[in-house]
């Protein structure tokens, strides 16, 4: 195994997701890639352009993100584990599986949390989703509650 991606959603469970990521890459001196994908700005309907504040809301939360991403990427790598962040806007499902295939990947690592039916019904689960349409393994931690 040489390369390994991780979906980071940046919740409350994310340092145990990546701690188990990290644990992973070190015993296989695999490539990790830290991946987030980020909801894409919404279509404004109408005629009018996207009012600026939320443009501009936007472009600080992203920049937030990264940089987020790139400190989680840069303290693995003084851990020794060669790591690389990415924020990527889009569907999260579709990202994550079309930058698998673009890196190479070995293998897919995310974590699960249980949620209650609704939160099921109208946000779906990634992990879920990711082990019914991935051609690659998909390695799901079970977070803690």
């Amino acid at each position: 195994m040489d390369t390994i991606l991780v979906g980071v959603d940046f919740n409350s469970k994310t340092d145990e997701l990546l701690e188990k990521a990290e644990g992973l890459a070190e015993k296989y001196d695999a490539k990790l890639w830290l991946l987030h994908v980020a909801t894409p700005l919404p279509e404004y309907i109408g005629f009018e352009v996207t009012p600026n504040y939320a443009t501009a809301d936007r472009q600080e939360f992203i920049r937030e993100e990264k940089k987020r991403i790139a400190d989680y990427a840069e303290k693995m790598k003084k851990n020794g584990v060669d790591a690389e962040g990415l924020l990527l806007e889009g569907a999260t499902i579709d990202v994550i599986l079309e930058e698998s295939n673009k890196l190479d990947v070995d293998l897919i690592v995310c974590g699960h949390q249980e949620h209650n039916f609704l939160y099921n019904m109208i946000f779906g689960s990634v992990s879920s989703s990711l082990v019914r349409k991935a051609k690659i393994p998909v390695l799901v931690y079970p977070l803690s509650e």
